[in-house]
């Protein structure tokens, strides 16, 4: 048998060359996502406790990125779902950096052993209630962005807010 016979004069592209990238505005938009946070999380805070820490801001917008990139991979995902989802995560990062700053370097930035159902007094099932409807907030206004910027066809906003799902299946922005 000829082997030759099995070979082709096209020039065969891998699986990674064929697939569709995630677009190069996703970066940015988390970037920009995670300095909207960093601002508004501790004006927040502020608004409700008076003051704030620096710790805060990196806190804040990291939760707001993992968000945004939540809503980004998974737009389809049942709305009490991401509002779940994103209780925990807002958890997790709370507890991560509690157990950093509180714990670890002995700060005192918060100190939740006064509430009730927390732990280790950096998380509290109390404020993973709080954070559900900040998240119910926060779907809601990522939901209408994305509906708008589909519908007025704004490229730079719609392109990075589809979900990799349909950029696998060849569908852009």
């Amino acid at each position: 048998m000829n082997h030759n016979s099995f070979s082709s004069n096209k020039t065969v592209k891998s699986a990674a060359e064929s697939a569709p990238t995630v677009p190069a505005l996703l970066p940015r938009r988390l970037c920009q996502t995670f300095l909207l946070g960093a601002a508004a999380y501790p004006c927040l805070e502020i608004a409700f406790r008076g003051y704030s820490h620096w710790t805060m801001s990196l806190a804040g917008g990291l939760c707001f990125a993992l968000l945004y990139a939540m809503e980004a991979e998974m737009p389809d995902l049942p709305f009490w779902m991401k509002a779940a989802a994103g209780a925990l995560i807002i958890t997790a990062v709370e507890l991560a950096t509690g157990t950093v700053v509180n714990l670890w370097l002995g700060w005192a930035v918060w100190d939740y052993s006064n509430l009730r159902f927390h732990f280790l007094g950096q998380v509290s099932l109390i404020f993973a209630a709080i954070w559900y409807a900040l998240c119910c907030l926060f779907f809601t206004v990522a939901d209408l962005v994305r509906r708008t910027c589909s519908e007025h066809g704004n490229p730079g906003c719609r392109k990075d807010l589809k979900s990799r799902k349909d950029l696998k299946n060849g569908k852009r922005g």
